[in-house]
Formats: C-alpha cells, structure tokens, sequence
C-alpha cells in the first residue's frame, strides 16, 4: 500500500522562492505589453520587448500548474489522501474577494456612466466563464474584463485537476502520461480549431478557451511529476546556469515563429522554472530572489487584475477616468490599486480561510477515500 517511490519526495513544493520572481517577470511583462496601447511609444526597445509581454501569461500557467499539481502530490504523499474541502477553501478565499472587490468597483463607474460595460461582462466573470464570451464588443465593450479569459481557464483547472489526482491517485505512470498525453491532444485541437474554426464561440479568441489553452498549465503538472526524480541529478551538475540554453532556444522560437510555437512555449516555461528552482545558486535564480521582485510576485495576482482598467483609455466622453490613465502614473496607480487590496482584502481573506480550515479538518465526498496504491 505504499506510495510510488517516485513521489516520496516532494518537499521542495512547501516553498520555492524563485516562483515568487517569475510571477513578477509575468505580470510585468503582461503590464508592459497592454501598456503599448497607452504609454509606450510604437518604436524603440522597450516597445520591443513588450511585443512579447504576452508570454507572461504562458508562466503564470505554468507556475500554477506546477505548484498546483505539486503541492497535491506532497499532500497525497504525506495523508495518502487529498482534502477537496481545505484546497476550494483555499482558492475561494485567496481568489475569490480581490476578485469581487475589482468587479464591484467596475460596477459602480459603470452605473456612475464613467466607463462602458455589458451585463455579460459581470456575470460571466463572476461564474469564471469569460474566455467564453466575446473578448470585445465594437471598440469599447469588454475591455475592463477581457483579461480574466486566463483567470477563468486557472479555475477550471484548479475544479478539475485535484479531483482527477485523486482518483487516479499516486500512480506515478498513469499520472504521468495522463497529463501528457491529454496535454498533446489541447495542442492537437487548438491547432484544429486555428485552421478550421471548428468550435469557437463568437467572438473569442481561438486561443482563450480552456479546452484549447489548458495543456499550458498540464505541462506545469508533468514537470511538477518529474521534478521529484531530476532535482538530485540537476543540483549534482557543476554547470548551475541550465536556464541559459532553455532560454535561448524559446527566445529563438518566439523569433523565427517556429511551427508548433505554442507546445514549444508550454513545454519551456515549466523547464525554466526547473532549472532555477533546483539550481538557486545560478545566475538568474539569484536575479529572481530578489526581494523587490518577490514582492512584486506576491502581488501579481492582484497587478493582474487591476492592470487593465489603468491601462487600457476610457473612451466615454469627459469621463474622470482618464485623468487616472496617462503613462506612467497609470502604472504606479496599478502597484497602489493592488498594494491597497493585498493588505487590506487578500491577506486577511486568506487568513479567514486558513481560519475555517483549521476550524474543520474533516474531508468529505472524494477526499475521503484512501489513495489507492501503486
């Protein structure tokens, strides 16, 4: 009845501190790339450079597929079981208020006739089914809460992977080639979808629906499953600086837009953040523990959400909005929206839920059947 062996060792998912600084880059990037629609000037590097800030997307998923996934199996190594009960109350409280305060605010500026929205927008956002209704309507419509197409594919897969890890359970092989073998077949059918426009609702983007973008957060899983077994062998290596190679090749991919860009991308951001969570002491691990950038990935998630409305021009007439809007007051505007909602709604939200958990420690449903063995 033990748990596979390749699973028993899986300590390295309580904490990794370069996480913390990839989340930064990310959301940075993602900051830097809405910021060419106000800000940025049209040439130059910097405006390069933040051509691609869309990536950081990919990373974000990448992160949360791997600590996810890791976490739940440190979990089943250590209780032979998962508890549904403490990780939902775990994701709702961390979520779910910044979430609601952000939107509560769109709400009031929408009745207040100082930005545009649609009903849609609300409900949709509320029910985590964004990526499913039209990014955009016209010029205006959307703009506010079109970024939480990527939130609303996060929370699918927070529903769907920790169920399926417990019924499956600690079969190493099965989970495994599970998560690689329903990743290829996303990348199959986004690539479908792409040349023939099979299934994709009117007016979303082919690749914002989360049965063609989940395989980014898979391939976060599957290096969560290996890690365990090449974290020895990678620390073991004299040469620490393996994210050099790894970046040079997905910098080259980007570049020369390679076929297949997409699984090159899901496949390299979770080997990334392997190589400088086994390896801090390389160059770039060092730059990613930096104390300025782990508190900016502390707060990515709140940038996240808040970076859309300070960026992206009101366009209702006189609106005092856009006096908020100019580059770049606009982005410390961002860091305040989000510092103010960190310490004052995530933090003691997340306090309440750990309060709750604490309180009651008993599973239910799924989480109470054993992990079945290898």
């Amino acid at each position: 009845m033990a748990l596979s062996s390749s699973l028993s060792s899986t300590k390295g998912f309580h904490y990794i501190p370069t996480l913390d600084g990839w989340r930064a880059l990310s959301v940075l990037g993602v900051i830097l790339f809405h910021s060419l629609h106000n800000g940025l000037p049209p040439d130059g590097p910097i405006s390069r450079l933040a051509s691609h800030g869309h990536l950081g997307v990919d990373m974000f998923f990448a992160v949360s597929g791997f600590l996810i996934c890791g976490k739940r199996l440190n979990e089943m190594q250590q209780t032979r079981t998962i508890s549904l009960k403490r990780f939902y109350l775990r994701r709702f409280f961390r979520i779910i208020p910044p979430l609601w305060t952000y939107l509560a605010v769109m709400a009031v500026l929408a009745t207040a006739g100082w930005i545009s929205t649609k009903g849609w927008e609300f409900t949709s956002s509320l029910f985590f089914i964004r990526n499913y209704f039209p990014s955009y309507d016209g010029a205006v419509l959307g703009r506010y809460t079109a970024h939480f197409w990527s939130l609303a594919v996060e929370e699918h897969f927070y529903l769907l992977c920790p169920v399926a890890m417990l019924l499956v359970g600690a079969r190493f092989r099965r989970l495994a080639w599970g998560a690689l073998s329903l990743a290829l077949c996303v990348f199959v059918w986004r690539c479908i979808n792409m040349t023939y426009g099979w299934w994709t609702p009117y007016g979303t983007s082919v690749d914002q629906t989360t049965d063609t973008r989940i395989d980014a957060l898979l391939w976060g899983c599957l290096a969560a499953m290996l890690y365990p077994k090449i974290e020895a062998r990678l620390k073991s290596l004299r040469w620490k600086n393996i994210w050099l190679p790894l970046s040079v090749v997905l910098i080259a991919a980007v570049l020369l837009h390679v076929p297949g860009l997409s699984l090159f991308q899901a496949m390299l951001f979770p080997a990334l953040l392997i190589s400088t969570a086994a390896l801090p002491e390389s160059l770039l691990s060092r730059v990613l523990e930096w104390p300025l950038l782990r508190w900016i990935g502390r707060l990515s998630y709140i940038l996240y959400i808040w970076q859309q409305f300070a960026i992206f021009p009101v366009l209702v007439p006189h609106s005092p909005v856009a006096a908020l809007q100019h580059f770049p007051f606009n982005i410390a505007l961002i860091f305040l929206f989000a510092s103010a909602s960190y310490y004052l709604i995530e933090k003691p939200a997340i306090r309440f839920g750990r309060s709750l958990e604490t309180g009651s420690r008993r599973t239910f449903g799924l989480a109470s059947l054993p992990v079945p063995a290898k």
